[in-house]
């Protein structure tokens, strides 16, 4: 079934709690719910060896931690 279609992908990424979800900029027709912090992008339909990408921006929170040493 290589040649098949895909139906109904999701994308899904949750914000961690470090993120100023109110700089938040979503492209490639994603949505938010700030009520799980939940980004997700959805195609009905997605033809195989078809491309897609799903980009967004946001800021660190000022009072976050900084991250631990490396």
């Amino acid at each position: 079934m290589a040649d098949a279609d895909a139906l109904d992908v999701k994308v899904i990424d949750v914000l961690d709690p470090d993120l100023d979800d109110s700089t938040l900029v979503i492209r490639n027709g994603g949505v938010y719910d700030a009520a799980s912090r939940t980004l997700v992008w959805t195609d009905a339909v997605l033809p195989p060896s078809t491309p897609r990408e799903v980009s967004f921006d946001v800021s660190v929170r000022a009072n976050a931690p900084p991250p631990p040493p490396c």
